[in-house]
């Protein structure tokens, strides 16, 4: 792998542990994302985790249904017995990790259950050979919502 340069960076003290979100690209123009932890005593020895554009959808996907379930199973993702030392970013609510109102701006449908008929057009609308992207902004959804019901629709 070539020079790397930095195209954005945000980074999150969390009690004796600092984590950075890095998005980078190779010289070859190949960008990924890397996510790395450094406890106290730990400069020398980062953990990091990198994930190619190729697969960050399928990373941002599981993620989002990690953190659902996590939230299914602990409650809020921001409860003070949960993330002691940590508060939201300025953008979220105290009592959830996004802000559903926010969201339904760019994406009225996000969240909503799926009806059988919006399952059925997925499929004709799919089979029709439309992109995820074209597909999102038909059921008014986000990329990731269209990913998730193609797999849960055995399409991809």
């Amino acid at each position: 792998m070539g020079e790397r340069k930095e195209l954005h960076s945000e980074k999150l003290v969390a009690g004796g542990r600092t984590y950075f979100f890095d998005i980078k690209e190779t010289s070859e123009g190949v960008k990924y994302l890397t996510l790395t932890e450094l406890g106290k005593g730990d400069e020398k020895y980062p953990h990091r985790i990198m994930v190619f554009e190729e697969h960050l959808d399928a990373f941002y996907e599981i993620f989002n249904n990690v953190m659902e379930q996590l939230d299914r199973l602990k409650g809020s993702h921001f409860e003070s017995n949960y993330y002691p030392n940590v508060e939201p970013p300025d953008n979220v609510s105290p009592n959830k990790a996004y802000d559903l109102d926010k969201i339904r701006q760019n994406y009225p449908n996000a969240y909503m259950p799926w009806k059988e008929e919006d399952d059925e057009r997925l499929v004709d609308e799919f089979h029709c050979g439309k992109t995820n992207s074209e597909l999102a902004e038909i059921f008014q959804r986000n990329r990731g919502s269209i990913i998730s019901r193609l797999k849960k629709l055995g399409l991809i």
